[in-house]
């Protein structure tokens, strides 16, 4: 089966040159979709997806219809692979049927891989700089778990907008207690998100070097894609007894910061 999936991003705009194209392409079935690319929801997307079957193929006039940005159009149509189904966009002439394709997509194959690499060398960078001012991991040394709560409160208070002073004034500190707290919260932040992101791994030659589970061949992005589907914690627990929570407060956290 032949899949077309035409979108544009406003509804004032029209999908006729697509639609021509993918009919030209000989497209059995079109998806199409007026929304905006950097929307987290595409509704009929998905619905394509989902239908896919060994040998079917997903077709595109163009990259820029399916995906926002490198590492986006990469995750789909590795979702797309993973059906047994292949990949072609018109005007960019990729077809992951073919060698010079799966070539070219490679290319943006590691380029994703790139960004994943950097995200977590960022990580690791903010849990190198806490521990070079004396914090090694876990609750920092000079607060209780009463005083991380508070300070875990006030940089909430401060992300949302509001000023130190007023703060200050809500806790009943001074300004120098609060930005103190603020720093101390944020370090515990990057030391949880190093140690929650380190349980996901990237291997090149596994699983085209998509994100997976500590090494196992369950990728992260099906973590996401359960939960999308309306799944809870407990339940994904229930049905895959291989993963943990944090596996997937890690997938969660790193496909969180992948989209920032």
């Amino acid at each position: 089966m032949i899949y077309g999936y035409a979108r544009v991003s406003t509804k004032e705009q029209n999908l006729d040159l697509q639609l021509d194209e993918l009919n030209a392409n000989g497209c059995e079935r079109i998806f199409e979709e007026k929304i905006s690319g950097v929307a987290k929801e595409r509704p009929e997307l998905e619905k394509l997806i989902e239908q896919l079957r060994d040998n079917d193929t997903v077709v595109v006039y163009q990259l820029s219809r399916l995906g926002r940005s490198a590492k986006d159009l990469v995750n789909i149509v590795e979702r797309i692979k993973r059906k047994g189904a292949f990949f072609k966009s018109i005007k960019d002439a990729i077809n992951t049927d073919s060698a010079t394709g799966k070539f070219i997509f490679n290319v943006f194959t590691a380029l994703a891989q790139l960004e994943r690499d950097m995200l977590i060398e960022r990580t690791k960078a903010g849990l190198k700089a806490a521990n070079d001012r004396g914090r090694f991991g876990g609750r920092p040394r000079d607060l209780s778990p009463e005083k991380l709560e508070i300070a875990s409160h006030a940089l909430s208070l401060f992300e949302s907008g509001s000023q130190p002073s007023k703060i200050a004034k809500s806790l009943k500190v001074g300004i120098a207690t609060v930005y103190r707290y603020i720093n101390l919260a944020k370090e515990q932040r990057e030391i949880s998100d190093f140690e929650l992101l380190s349980r996901l791994t990237s291997v090149p030659g596994m699983m085209g070097g998509v994100m997976t589970i500590r090494g196992n061949r369950f990728p992260a992005q099906d973590i996401i894609e359960m939960l999308q589907s309306g799944m809870s914690y407990e339940q994904i627990l229930e049905e895959h007894p291989i993963l943990e929570m944090d596996d997937i407060k890690a997938s969660v956290l790193y496909y969180k910061k992948e989209s920032q």
